[in-house]
Order: structure tokens, then sequence, then C-alpha cells
């Protein structure tokens, strides 16, 4: 979903108090709202608490410690890790 300028204006608005999320104009608007507070909260920066107070309703989406894992790719090799790449060896 492309979330709007308008949406990240009221976003910052409910944060500071100045706007409830009951004032956001539109339910297009308010989806866009709730993702953005819900990435915040994946994000870490707001908890599901403090989504619970802006949106009024609790938090339902994933939390960061249940992040992707990592998947094999489609060979059924695992990705490489950083500084795990291994040494090619030239050719003779």
């Amino acid at each position: 979903m492309k979330v709007t300028a308008i949406a990240k204006i009221y976003w910052k608005q409910i944060k500071a108090g100045s706007k409830t999320y009951a004032a956001v104009i539109g339910a297009d608007k308010k989806e866009q709202v709730k993702e953005l507070a819900g990435q915040e909260v994946y994000d870490g920066t707001i908890t599901p608490e403090e989504y619970e107070g802006y949106i009024g309703e609790p938090y339902t989406g994933e939390l960061p410690s249940e992040a992707e894992e990592v998947m094999p790719d489609e060979a059924g090799e695992q990705p490489e890790q950083e500084g795990e790449a291994e040494a090619e060896t030239p050719a003779e």
C-alpha cells in the first residue's frame, strides 16, 4: 500500500497529541496511518502499548523478535552471511 504525505502528516500529529486517530478522515488514510504506526512498532520506535494508545486497538502485527527467518534460496542453499563469503580460488 502506498502511504501518502497526508497520512504521514496525520501520523505525526497523532504522535504529537494534536490529533486523534478517530479524527483521521477517510478509510484509506486510516489504513495508511495504521501501517505507519505498525511499521514503527516493528522498527522498535514505539511499543505495542503505545500503538494501542494512538490507534485505539491492540497491535496484532509481527514483532521484531518474530521477524522473517532466513529462508534457503531456490537452489536449496542458505544465503551467505556477511563475512562468510568463501574466497574464490583463482584458476590456474
